[in-house]
């Protein structure tokens, strides 16, 4: 299995590592390798870059959990998304295809999660590298990849809802917290598990 994605996958308390956990716990004798394959602060157009290392694994299973950093914005006026929408759809039906031609993976879609915004406004680290997140900018990416239906969603947008209860996220309003992350991880498995 790879988890595919950016540092909500590349977390040590991720809903990943946690799933990782849980299948030693659950399924010792099963072999099951499980290869996190996130990079904190990536885009879409990034990943593809990088995806034929998850192709070279060969998996059995990739969790595509991409598109938060696509909605990000820089500076003062912040006017321009890092990857638009129209990109962001052509990237990930890019990797989508790259995965089907070059791999006999299983594959999951993961829709980017809601934050809030006013906390990750104030949030000290954010503000001096005038960096902006919005919910607005996320739901394209959410309606992308819920019209991805060839494959199983998890939809985290959904899950979490707008606004997320602030006991999902850590102080910045974007990334989840360790309640966050079981919550992904109860969703993932009941997911795959109906």
């Amino acid at each position: 299995m790879c988890g595919f994605g950016d540092s909500i996958t590349d977390d040590l308390q991720s809903w990943f590592e946690i799933l990782r956990h849980l299948l030693d716990i659950r399924r010792p004798g099963n072999g099951i390798t499980l290869v996190n394959a996130g990079i904190s602060g990536e885009t879409t157009s990034q990943m593809i870059g990088r995806f034929i290392r998850v192709v070279d694994l060969q998996p059995e299973w990739i969790f595509c959990f991409a598109g938060t950093n696509d909605a990000r914005r820089h500076g003062n006026q912040a006017s321009e998304l890092m990857v638009t929408p129209s990109e962001s759809e052509r990237n990930l039906k890019a990797l989508r295809k790259y995965a089907a031609t070059q791999t006999s993976a299983k594959w999951i879609w993961m829709t980017p999660a809601s934050i809030i915004e006013e906390q990750y406004a104030a949030f000290t680290l954010a503000q001096p590298l005038q960096i902006m997140y919005r919910n607005a900018d996320l739901t394209p990416i959410v309606e992308i990849i819920r019209e991805m239906n060839d494959d199983p969603v998890v939809d985290l947008n959904a899950l979490f809802g707008v606004p997320p209860p602030k006991e999902y996220l850590q102080i910045d309003g974007l990334h989840p917290s360790l309640a966050g992350q079981k919550a992904i991880v109860t969703e993932v498995i009941r997911i795959l598990t109906s």
